[in-house]
This record gives structure tokens, C-alpha cells and sequence, in this order.
């Protein structure tokens, strides 16, 4: 939220390097605070200090013959008895799942459309409208604060109507304002089309988020954390695809913000046919089709 603008300012108040030493001052803090909040592994944690163990042995024995049935204490450091899964079998675990493949594919597609658009917006508006780099920040800022609203609405509504109907309205809701986004008559009516995007496409990580949860839950041997790596790794691959494709297609095919829109329209299109037909314990796909199976 705040860094395009102060970017923005940086820029234009003390010139190109001022955005990197705001970003190494901000990355030297957050350093700091993941160094105060690593913990030391369990197996190297030592016993707090007690009675000595010969003396713990007769205590419990003692106590053992008074009451046969009392059951030892399980120390936290006891192993599962589930067989740990090696990286290789996490990964194949994960390729053997048809929604956590259409999730994760989901986070790939939509983070290249995002990053895609936000690489060129700012050489989109100053070839058109002449902004500088103070008002496109500020351009940046009107984008983010309707995705951190449509983050917060998206989860409750997970709640309540389900994971694949949330993702699937929120994707075919944004397909217009792609559209709108080719339309350069008017620079308030690109902030706000280029918002209202940013609205839905911002809403849609909290219902896969929570589709990869679901599926953790039902995977032994694989956990939410693996589900988090998995979604890191396909989110940064994406922005990566996104930024190189944004900037070839805008520097190398003439209108190429129409063109990038235009794809960025075919792939939010994809997206929703793959939420649809995968997306959810019970897709909404085979919920259209059952009744006619059930009729046949």
C-alpha cells in the first residue's frame, strides 16, 4: 500500500536511488525481526532443571506401584508414527491432485496478469497522459486499497457460499474491466477501471488460499506449510513470466497495452473455466452436469 506512492515520491523528490535505499533501510529492519524471532530446534532444547534422574526413576516407580493404570507422560519431542515424506514425495503427492495443480496454476496465471499490467501501467500513463512518477504512485495507491477490501470480503464470503463459487465470480467479474482498461479518453476513467480490476483480481488469492488448506487437510504426509511453499514458488515464477512478457509484448507489438489487455482477458477467461470444472470437494462443473446424467 504504501510503497508505489513512496517510490513515487522518492523518485521524483531525490532521483533514481532513493527507492533502493528506502527498500534496504525497510529490508535491514525486517531482518532484524526474523532474527529476534527464530527459535532453537526442539532437539537442541536442553531439560529444565528438576530433581536428578535417578531420583525421577524412583519417584515414578514409586508412584507406578500406587497406581498401576497411570500412563506414562508423552514427551513433545515423541516422532509421529506417519512415515515423513521426502521433498520428491511432497512434489509428486501434490502432482497426483487435480485441485492443487488447478490452484496452484491459478496463482501462476493470475499473478502474470498482475504483475503483467503493473510493469506497464506506469509507461501506459505517461505515454498517454504524461504522468510523472509521483502520480503514478498515486495511480498505484487507488489500485491497492481495493484489494485489501476484497481480500477481507472474499474470505468471509468463503465462509458462506463456498470456495469455488468466489473464486469463479470474482475472475468472470473482471474480465470487462480489462476491456475498459484499452478505452484512453479519459485518465479518471482508467484509475477507476484499473481499481475495480484490481478489486477482483486482488479477491481472488483468499479462496485458493483456502482451496490449498482444504486439500492439505486431506493429504497425509503433507501439511499447510508445504501448501504455502508450493503457492511462494508459483506466485514468484509468476511475476517473473509476468514482468518479462509485459515488458516484450508493451515494447515490441504495436498498442501492445490493447494486446497485453486482451490476453490478460484470455487468461482470466481460462482460469475461470479451470475453477469451474476443478475447483472445490464437489465442482460446480459436476453439479451442472449430474442432473442431466440423473435424467439420461
Amino acid at each position: 500500500l504504501i510503497g508505489p506512492a513512496a517510490g513515487g515520491a522518492l523518485y521524483a523528490r531525490w532521483g533514481y536511488r532513493a527507492p533502493f535505499v528506502f527498500g534496504m533501510i525497510f529490508t535491514a529492519v525486517d531482518f532484524i525481526g526474523r532474527v529476534l524471532v527464530v527459535e532453537n530446534p526442539l532437539g537442541s532444547q536442553d531439560a529444565p532443571p528438576s530433581e536428578p534422574i535417578e531420583d525421577k526413576e524412583q519417584g515414578s516407580g514409586a508412584s507406578d506401584d500406587l497406581n498401576p493404570t497411570r500412563s506414562e507422560p508423552r514427551s513433545i519431542l515423541t516422532p509421529s508414527n506417519e512415515p515423513e515424506l521426502s521433498v520428491l514425495g511432497v512434489v509428486f503427492r501434490l502432482m497426483t491432485s487435480s485441485r492443487t495443480l488447478v490452484a496452484l496454476s491459478v496463482i501462476l496465471l493470475c499473478s502474470m496478469t498482475s504483475i503483467a499490467a503493473d510493469v506497464t501501467v506506469p509507461l501506459h500513463t505517461q505515454a498517454v497522459w504524461g504522468l510523472d512518477s509521483a502520480k503514478v504512485g498515486l495511480v498505484f495507491l487507488a489500485a491497492m486499497i481495493p484489494m485489501l477490501i476484497s481480500s477481507i470480503i472474499a474470505g468471509a464470503l468463503c465462509d458462506k457460499i463456498g470456495v469455488e463459487k468466489v473464486a469463479f465470480l470474482t475472475l468472470i467479474s473482471g474480465i470487462p474491466w480489462w476491456g475498459a482498461l484499452t478505452k484512453q479518453f479519459s485518465l479518471a476513467f482508467f484509475i477507476v477501471s484499473f481499481a475495480i480490476q484490481s478489486f477482483f483480481i486482488g479477491a481472488v488469492a483468499s479462496p485458493i488460499v483456502t482451496e490449498l488448506a482444504a486439500v492439505a487437510r486431506g493429504m497425509k504426509g503433507v501439511g499447510y506449510a508445504h501448501m504455502y511453499a508450493a503457492f511462494n514458488i508459483v506466485y514468484g515464477i509468476g511475476n517473473t513470466c509476468g514482468s518479462v512478457i509485459g515488458g516484450q509484448v508493451y515494447g515490441h507489438v504495436s498498442d501492445g497495452w490493447v494486446v497485453l489487455c486482451f490476453i490478460n482477458i484470455c487468461i482470466s477467461t481460462l482460469c475461470a473455466c479451470l475453477v469451474f470444472s476443478f475447483t472445490g470437494e464437489n465442482p460446480m462443473l459436476r453439479r451442472f452436469t449430474r442432473p442431466l446424467t440423473i435424467l439420461q
